[in-house]
């Protein structure tokens, strides 16, 4: 199994669905599952989720580090409430413009860019490298 680990601890689990009112069916139906498993860490959860889901056009990610507040955020998302754990746009995903970004994988929270290139030296790096690539190609 992958490690989904961010640097700060916190896991990003992502939830994804054609329509708004079946991505809080799915986060309602994700935080049942947890709340009678208790086993399942949130590892596994975002784990078993990446692996077993297509990402669809309604997104939200849950970032938390403790099962309890995974459950908690889950069930805001399946109320459509906010919560602090929970990142999650109004308006369906739809191609932009290009750019380069290094997010990891699946869709990413705004400034976890910032936190990886804060805590990790080997992110930054790559970074700062892309950045003078793309600088020297485009002359930005």
């Amino acid at each position: 199994m992958s490690s989904y680990r961010l640097p700060d601890g916190s896991v990003p689990i992502l939830l994804s669905s054609d329509n708004p009112d079946l991505l809080g069916r799915e986060a309602a139906a994700v935080a049942d599952y947890l709340a009678d498993h208790s086993e399942v860490t949130p590892d596994r959860l975002a784990d078993m989720l990446f692996r077993t889901r297509s990402p669809r056009r309604h997104r939200a990610v849950v970032i938390a580090d403790a099962q309890t507040d995974v459950i908690a955020a889950l069930r805001a998302v399946a109320d459509g409430r906010p919560h602090p754990a929970v990142v999650r746009s109004e308006r369906a995903a739809t191609a932009q413009r290009v750019a380069y970004v290094f997010p990891g994988q699946g869709s990413q929270h705004p400034g976890m860019g910032a936190m990886l290139y804060e805590h990790s030296s080997a992110y930054r790096d790559a970074v700062d490298e892309c950045d003078k690539v793309f600088h020297d190609l485009y002359g930005w």
